[in-house]
């Protein structure tokens, strides 16, 4: 089988850790993370991404999470946009 740059690019990155919605048989890898990476390592970004999709990936995008507290006797209520992330099939990764 051929090499394949982007496989090998996506296999070395760290997969997501906690809870995180994603099917059976795939792995999560956040959006941040290949985005860093890809420009560390020259790979084009589109095309890691085209890639995923082809392999049946697809981006995640949570809703942001919404909290809410005392402080100093007023009640607070905070928005934190959370991380996209990508999930693929762990079956592309290992070719």
């Amino acid at each position: 089988m051929p090499d394949d740059p982007t496989r090998e690019f996506l296999a070395s990155l760290p997969q997501v850790k906690g809870f995180v919605r994603k099917p059976p048989s795939t792995v999560a890898i956040s959006r941040a993370v290949v985005s860093d990476r890809a420009d560390d390592s020259e790979h084009d970004l589109e095309a890691v991404a085209a890639w995923i999709e082809t392999h049946g990936g697809r981006l995640v995008q949570p809703p942001p999470v919404q909290s809410q507290g005392l402080q100093a006797g007023r009640r607070m209520e905070r928005t934190v946009p959370a991380e996209s992330y990508y999930v693929i099939p762990a079956a592309a990764l290992r070719g």
